[in-house]
């Protein structure tokens, strides 16, 4: 399937990955200040969906629809659904660490 990305509507992805103790949620941080940049924390956590500081119901809609188990489930879906949601921004992407992920 040949799928084209149209960069005018849709956010450029990246992925920060990392082990802890390397500075990557301060590094976060300096990337959610830039005004078309949005980076969330670690979306793929074992325990819980670490998301990029959202707009109160936006977050409240996402935390009642994904949770670890139904994240799993359908990685890509979330993922399309979490950056689908960064539409507004040039830029999106999460980061994660190996040793604390669900992905194997």
């Amino acid at each position: 399937m040949n799928r084209r990305i149209d960069l005018a509507t849709t956010p450029l992805p990246f992925l920060i990955l990392g082990t802890g103790r390397v500075g990557s949620n301060y590094l976060i941080t300096l990337l959610n200040q830039h005004p078309e940049v949005i980076c969330h924390y670690e979306v793929f956590h074992r325990e819980k969906i670490h998301y990029a500081p959202l707009p109160r119901e936006e977050r409240k809609r996402l935390d009642q629809q994904w949770e670890p188990t139904s994240r799993d489930k359908d990685p890509q879906r979330f993922l399309r659904e979490l950056l689908g949601l960064d539409a507004g921004n040039r830029v999106a992407g999460f980061k994660i660490f190996r040793a604390r992920t669900t992905i194997s």
